[in-house]
């Protein structure tokens, strides 16, 4: 059963509840707010089972899955289909509590306000806050939006039908780094090998099938620090070296031993080590909704059943403690696991988060990879399925520890229940990869670009400084495959990547224009013969750019849409850029003489040309 009631003007709680649910039973409500996931949130049985959750307005879609095969709809009938309601919008929607709808960097303000087309409204700033720029009846989804951007601090009234609502904003300039914020991915068994040829690995440039190794490791990345340092990067990030019966070790076997084929702790803690010497910071990847089927808690119980003392350790709906060696898939139906699965891959076993000697056990292997290796951060795979609880208690333990440490999010929504103070401070951030990627390939044009930022403003506000803004992974298909292998688009994605703020995220290759498809193959070993070729130089061009030029680092986003070419405005408190992409060449040259006379270029390409701009002239020329 669900019941919605109304918390406040935009604001619902929407409570479920069922009366047939049986001990042992696990449900968990899988949604548009929580990127679909397994497990973030859970039904609690304290008062029969029920789950009450806050959102906003707008389309609010989801699915309950008891003991997780089983989908269900609110009423507890079984359903394959994701059910929606819709919340509607009540008035202008800006609620910089509950969500952020504010964004500030360097000493300056984006305010968005959502409200149905055709709602009138009003903003009355006090004196001490200065408008600059304010863009009405902006598309924004099926809504419209409003965007100011503001100087200075203080209060600020939203007036509608004689209601008034106030606000608070103390503007920040703190943009989280001083430092590049470039993030480098490297999946460690295909970067580089230093070693002898070894009978057990393929052959580095050959076409990598699921199973392969190809003996990448860790004194192979140690070697080629010097190489990441001249890409200015800031942090580099590790997919899992746990050892694995896998290449890509998303099925631990042991959290406290590095995979032999990786190296040694000591071969950790010398290249840690050496990325501090260089400036560079070290962010581990950590696989805490499952293990392997090898882990020794799931052995044990492999073995002992309900006599395991690990038995909680997982969820088991029935008594059949055997390894489930296929996958399920509840719309096609067919055998199940007799235990919760990552998506129902019977290999990787689901972790029980509700026992607190789990929550304990990875408190204890974070403490290790920070007391024996110093790490700096860690990304959380499958993040948006692990409690809110769980990673607070990780949290609050870490910083105990070592302060300042970088906690990333697995996400592949735009999960702005994600993101606070006692959860992550940031997400993969697939919403603009997906907004890049649809620009630069045309099937969106640069106003649906913008649309798509101001989603991320209204989702994350402050926290956008430290999403991990991603065009690449480990689990894509690689940009150049994405672009039909076209090199201008490319660069261009990059740039605008690059240019927004936030953490950059640089996947291992992309800088020598890597191909690859879907998963095997976007995981390619590095072609180091490529070193030094255009796309290169251009990388190493924009990533000097990102970490000497404070103006890509920090400022507000604006977009325009003229005649013969697209604008992209980073609007700085003193110098701002504008990133000129064109669209008929003719005009696009009278354009770039124009902006000539009032800013100098900083980088050029037959497609655009990126413009350094005094902020003021900026305003002069009426952009």
């Amino acid at each position: 059963m669900l019941r919605i009631k109304e918390l406040s003007l935009n604001r619902w709680a929407l409570n479920f509840s069922f009366r047939t649910a049986k001990k042992g039973d696990t449900f968990y409500l899988s949604c548009s707010d929580n990127c679909f996931s397994e497990g973030n949130l859970v039904f609690s049985h304290d008062k029969g089972c029920s789950l009450s959750h806050e959102t906003g307005p707008g389309k609010f879609s989801f699915i309950i899955m008891k003991n997780q095969y089983n989908l269900m709809d609110e009423k507890g009938r079984k359903t394959s289909r994701k059910r929606s309601i819709r919340l509607p919008v009540q008035g202008p929607f800006h609620s910089i509590e509950k969500r952020k709808f504010a964004y500030s960097s360097g000493g300056l303000t984006q305010i968005v306000i959502i409200y149905p087309q055709g709602m009138p409204f009003d903003v009355e700033f006090l004196p001490n806050m200065h408008l600059l720029r304010r863009d009405i009846d902006l598309s924004y989804g099926e809504y419209k939006a409003a965007v100011f951007i503001v100087e200075g601090s203080g209060s600020y009234t939203l007036k509608r039908d004689g209601i008034e609502e106030r606000f608070e904003l103390q503007n920040s300039d703190d943009i989280g780094s001083r430092g590049s914020g470039i993030i480098y991915q490297i999946f460690p068994d295909r970067f580089n090998r230093l070693a002898g040829e070894s009978g057990e690995f393929r052959k580095f440039g050959s076409r990598p099938g699921r199973a392969d190794f190809y003996g990448g490791n860790l004194k192979g990345i140690l070697e080629k620090l010097d190489y990441l340092k001249g890409l200015s990067i800031e942090y580099l990030y590790l997919n899992p070296l746990f050892s694995s019966h896998s290449n890509h070790r998303y099925d631990v076997d042991d959290y406290f031993a590095i995979d032999r084929m990786l190296g040694s702790e000591e071969d950790l803690a010398l290249l840690v080590e050496k990325c501090h010497s260089l400036g560079i910071k070290v962010i581990l990847d950590m696989v805490f909704n499952h293990s392997s089927v090898y882990f020794a808690p799931f052995q044990d119980v492999l073995q002992k059943g309900d006599r395991s003392r690990y038995i909680d350790w997982y969820i088991f709906h029935e008594k059949k403690y055997e390894v489930f060696h296929s996958r399920y898939d509840a719309r096609k139906g067919g055998k199940k696991p007799s235990y919760e699965t990552f998506m129902g891959v019977g290999l990787m076993p689901k972790l029980n988060h509700g026992n607190p000697e789990v929550v304990d056990f990875f408190k204890n292997v974070v403490e290790f990879y920070l007391k024996r290796f110093n790490v700096d951060g860690f990304r959380y795979d499958v993040g948006h399925s692990i409690p809110k609880s769980s990673i607070s208690a990780i949290r609050q333990h870490t910083e105990k520890l070592k302060s300042g440490l970088v906690h990333i999010g697995e996400a592949w929504c735009l999960g702005s229940d994600l993101v606070s103070e006692d959860y992550y401070e940031s997400l993969t951030n697939y919403h603009i990869r997906k907004a890049i990627i649809s620009y630069v390939n045309g099937t969106q044009n640069i106003m649906g670009f913008y649309s798509h930022y101001l989603e991320e403003v209204v989702a994350y506000g402050q926290s956008l400084d430290k999403m991990m803004n991603i065009l690449d992974s480990h689990d894509t298909v690689r940009l150049l495959t994405t672009l039909h292998y076209d090199i201008c688009k490319f660069k261009l994605a990059y740039l605008i990547l690059m240019i927004l703020n936030g953490r950059p995220t640089i996947y291992y290759g992309d800088e020598v224009a890597l191909a690859g498809n879907n998963d095997p193959d976007c995981r390619r070993t590095f072609p180091w013969e490529k070193v030094k070729s255009d796309v290169n130089k251009f990388f190493l061009d924009i990533t000097r750019l990102r970490a000497t030029e404070e103006c890509f680092r920090q400022g507000l986003l604006f977009t325009k849409q003229l005649q013969g070419e697209d604008l992209i405005i980073k609007y700085g408190s003193k110098k701002s850029m504008i990133l000129c992409i064109y669209k008929t060449h003719e005009k696009a040259r009278n354009k770039r003489i124009s902006l000539l006379e009032i800013g100098n270029i900083l980088l050029e390409e037959p497609d655009f040309c990126l413009f350094k701009i005094d902020s003021k002239s900026l305003l002069e020329y009426g952009i």
